[in-house]
């Protein structure tokens, strides 16, 4: 059990050579506050991923910067698993690179919530900005007045890979300028998506649906460029 803050500090070229680049973060009843902080140019050389953040705690981040990150295996930037949970709050999260695994921006096999937020140009195999992935029974995903745009995936999910078994929950928010080589420019959805009140629209993709593949909750209002795939 520990108590990390760190406010106002700047992060970059570091390096470990098993997940969290910068930052390790795991234990029952540990918590990690970050505020107006940057991480740029960190590196997760080993399988746990994460190239700036691997998170197992309870962390909160608010006002940071999370750059041009990489992780060998999955979450170019953070890492988020086990029982953790992830809030993060009027942050940006672009450049970042995992891509040989999931989630160029998040990987998530716990409980992320992305608020007012950006994920930009992010580069992954699966989930070029957000990877929700299933290895619990609640694994899920909430974005609320949050921007995902120009992130790439070589195989499905530009935007987000939704995996089955997950949930995703979608509300007042923007997904374009994505793309995928396979499926899923926007959004690949085996999870369920809900999604309302947001635009999915000017993404792109190789063969399967440019905006969406697979079937879509709608909560309504939504501007959404292609149904196809």
């Amino acid at each position: 059990q520990g108590l990390l803050t760190l406010q106002d500090v700047n992060l970059s070229n570091n390096t470990a050579a098993g997940g969290g680049g910068a930052i390790f973060s795991f234990g029952t009843g540990s918590t990690l506050t970050i505020s107006n902080s940057n991480f740029d140019s960190n590196s997760a050389n080993g399988p746990l991923g994460g190239g700036a953040i691997f998170n197992g705690s309870a962390t909160t981040i608010t006002g940071s910067t999370l750059s041009n990150n990489a992780s060998a295996s999955n979450g170019g930037a953070i890492a988020n698993l086990g029982s953790s949970s992830l809030i993060l709050t009027e942050s940006t999260v672009k450049g970042n690179n995992a891509a040989t695994g999931k989630g160029g921006g998040i990987y998530n096999t716990s409980t992320v919530s992305i608020v007012r937020s950006t994920i930009s140009g992010n580069l992954a195999s699966d989930g070029g900005g957000l990877a929700n992935v299933n290895f619990s029974v609640s694994t899920s995903a909430s974005l609320l007045l949050a921007t995902l745009s120009g992130n790439s995936a070589t195989n499905r999910g530009g935007g987000i890979f939704s995996d089955g078994g997950t949930t995703t929950l979608i509300v007042d928010s923007t997904m374009a300028w994505n793309g995928a080589a396979a499926s899923g420019g926007g959004i690949f959805r085996q999870g369920t998506v809900t999604i309302g009140g947001s635009i999915l629209a000017t993404n792109t993709v190789g063969t399967t649906g440019p905006d969406i593949a697979g079937v879509l909750t709608s909560l309504g209002n939504n501007l959404i460029g292609s149904t196809s795939g």
